[in-house]
């Protein structure tokens, strides 16, 4: 529908230092995906997982270049937020590394010779976003 296409757009990648998985609410983000149920304990409840795969997210580099990069991610329908896990995405695929550089206002973040700069929203607490 509209409205979940609307949403699928809208909804933003946070580069996430302290996430052990990336999460997503959208089916679509996936490449492969298996179907399992987890549940999950929030600052206020329990959520259920209820699949897992690799997903594909498109960032442009430092060269203008759009690239698509892997992250290993639970599917949570229920969740507003996609989030991207550089500690998952470092383990896996090498070699990569993320850093915050300057005065903090951004992450450079270099996977397999390509550097992506990823901008922290001050406004949107102080965090690392990513606008697709």
């Amino acid at each position: 529908s509209i409205n979940n296409d609307c949403r699928f757009k809208s909804t933003v990648l946070v580069f996430d230092t302290g996430a052990s998985h990336g999460l997503t609410p959208f089916l679509d983000d996936f490449v492969d995906y298996v179907e399992m149920e987890l549940k999950v304990k929030d600052v206020s409840s329990v959520q259920t997982v209820v699949g897992i795969g690799t997903t594909l997210y498109k960032m442009r580099d430092t060269k203008g270049q759009d690239v698509f990069v892997p992250c290993v991610s639970y599917h949570l329908p229920t969740t507003d937020v996609r989030l991207f896990s550089p500690q998952t995405h470092h383990q896996i695929w090498k070699p990569s590394e993320s850093h915050l550089v300057g005065d903090g206002s951004q992450v450079v973040f270099g996977d397999r010779g390509v550097v992506i700069n990823i901008p922290i929203d001050r406004t949107a607490g102080n965090l690392p976003l990513i606008h697709n």
